[in-house]
């Protein structure tokens, strides 16, 4: 029964509803680019659209929401002075308009989840889409049973880029929508995190503990948990000792390798080739300051490695500083800052409304974020559509939570619930409009 009440909840009744469902099933599929390797049919339609939509609010004088323009413009004017070491304009031009793009979906999405009928009804599109992108990598002929060193990559081109989808996904099982449904987000999340090991991806995996751990502390801070820090950083401690004690008791990287050679058996030598290539990043560095352009390491530096010698930097943080210079560094960092910024915003929005449903949703999406930030560390995740629509997230659920206490506080001291009822949207409402 509650399949079918989950099925009923996607019933179409505005074209936004329309837009979240083809967004969530068009999304993942990325086994036919468009022009180059991760640009899809739903990004080329979508980008379409968004300037449609886009000149359209601004015609009607809607306001919209513009976060993080500090960083971003930060980031692309340290992108603007290293292109003057640039030797591959073109691919410099295209990354600055790949990041506009991303920036504009956020911008859009934070505009279209209006109220949390709109967070629910996407979060459940998305359920169920990534389901679907399971089951078709094991129907299209993936390691089932990750025995073999071969890594999946289902209904993408690269396997990390499916490691980082399911991450998400596992986070977005703690969405409001699906709240009661426990033995539904144990099945579902026991999948996903076999799926992110059919991957192979170690750094994940470990992105998805880290994130786990924070959204751990978010959890209990957003739920008023007397001394919440103290027993959890405890455990931490000793979880923390008891790894490094098994680590040289047992030598537990050698036998991780030796039984597990799907995930774990290219460990050493992709830390390894991450060293020799962080290497060449901060020499490149030493001989342009300033940057060398957006995505230039991988167009104008040879490294050595894959089939033409060249390679990305594998790291955001390193990534930034060498190509886009340390303007454009310090705008990552306060990016970041920004997000989590809002983060703390929701959290204590979360602790005023007293909603279990919120609270847990607010500390989900502290995990995921926190779980991006680790990700960036040894691979480049800035471009990931994912991450985008997380960032749209957390600044929308913030001015949804904030109009639930302004409407309580208006009708009284009564808790207020999060909305788990789908209700049809009024007819004629504009995509990008308010409530």
């Amino acid at each position: 029964m509650w399949l079918i009440g989950l099925v009923r909840r996607l019933k179409i009744h505005s074209a936004r509803d329309l837009y979240f469902l083809v967004m969530a099933f068009l999304l993942p599929i990325h086994l036919v680019p468009v022009f180059r390797k991760g640009v899809t049919v739903f990004h080329v339609i979508n980008a379409v659209l968004l300037v449609v939509l886009l000149f359209a609010a601004l015609n009607r004088r809607e306001r919209l929401r513009w976060p993080l323009l500090l960083p971003l413009w930060m980031i692309f004017l340290g992108s603007l002075i290293g292109m003057f070491n640039s030797q591959v304009l073109g691919i410099n031009v295209y990354t600055l308009l790949q990041d506009v793009y991303l920036y504009l979906w956020a911008v859009a999405l934070i505009a279209m989840l209006a109220d949390q009928r709109d967070m629910d009804y996407l979060t459940t599109a998305w359920l169920f889409a990534s389901i679907a992108v399971m089951a078709s990598g094991f129907i299209l002929g993936g390691d089932v049973v990750g025995l073999q060193v071969f890594r999946d990559e289902f209904t993408f081109r690269n396997p990390n880029r499916a490691a980082a989808y399911f991450m998400t996904s596992l986070f977005l099982l703690f969405a409001p929508a699906l709240r009661g449904l426990r033995l539904l987000r144990v099945l579902v999340a026991g999948a996903l995190l076999w799926a992110i090991w059919l991957t192979g991806s170690v750094g994940t995996f470990t992105s998805v503990l880290a994130g786990g751990a924070i959204m751990i502390f978010a959890l209990s801070y957003a739920r008023g948990t007397a001394y919440w820090w103290i027993p959890r950083q405890v455990l931490m401690l000793l979880i923390a000792g008891a790894m490094v004690y098994v680590n040289v008791a047992f030598d537990i990287e050698a036998a991780l390798v030796s039984r597990f050679p799907h995930a774990f058996g290219r460990t050493p030598r992709s830390a390894a080739a991450r060293q020799l290539i962080w290497g060449y990043g901060f020499d490149e560095f030493g001989k342009h300051p300033l940057g060398i352009g957006p995505a230039s390491f991988a167009g104008q530096v040879y490294t050595g490695f894959s089939k033409d010698g060249r390679i990305e930097l594998h790291s955001d943080f390193l990534a930034t500083l060498v190509e886009r210079g340390p303007i454009g560094f310090a705008g990552l960092l306060i990016l970041i800052g920004g997000v989590a910024l809002a983060l703390m915003r929701l959290l204590g929005l979360a602790r005023r409304i007293r909603s279990p449903d919120l609270s847990l949703w607010a500390a989900a999406l502290c995990g995921v974020c926190a779980a991006y930030v680790v990700y960036a560390l040894s691979h480049e995740a800035l471009h990931h559509d994912t991450l985008w629509m997380v960032i749209a997230f957390v600044f929308a659920q913030v001015k949804i939570a904030q109009a639930q206490l302004a409407g309580a506080q208006r009708a009284g001291p009564v808790p207020v619930a999060v909305a788990t009822r789908l209700v049809p949207t009024a007819p004629g409402r504009p995509l990008l409009s308010g409530p």
